[in-house]
């Protein structure tokens, strides 16, 4: 009777472990490199913020926390920042230089939200590609 009492038990903390071990592996996964991620929107820097000021409120609905595409013209760079023809602020894990001003970019991000004492539009996680 100790003995099947004893492998019953075993048998429990193996499946227990082996519940904890699946959850565990699962539920902390590192994040996935944006350069990985398929954009769900595709636009121009001006039909983005154009549809922005249509209505901010379904804009955001549709778009945040989204991976997007934007093309435009890059009018501010300082370090790590880059600012899309005054209207997109991009973040990214790199540092710039001004060699990239006044160049058209594709810029790959998530969409965080809309900064109103700056007018402009944020996004972050920003992958850029030179055209």
């Amino acid at each position: 009777m100790k003995v099947t009492r004893l492998k019953i038990i075993a048998i429990i903390l193996v499946i227990q472990i082996s519940g904890f071990y699946l959850i565990y592996k699962n539920a902390v996964q590192p994040p996935v490199p944006i350069e990985d991620v398929k954009s769900d929107y595709n636009h121009s820097v001006k039909q983005f913020y154009l549809e922005f000021v249509e209505s901010n409120v379904a804009f955001n609905r549709k778009y945040l926390n989204k991976v997007i595409s934007l093309t435009g013209n890059v009018t501010v760079v300082q370090d790590s920042v880059i600012v899309l023809n005054n209207k997109i602020l991009c973040i990214t894990n790199e540092k710039f230089n001004d060699t990239i001003k006044d160049k058209t970019i594709k810029v790959k991000g998530k969409y965080v939200g809309y900064d109103e004492l700056f007018d402009n539009l944020k996004m972050d996680e920003c992958v850029i590609e030179l055209l």
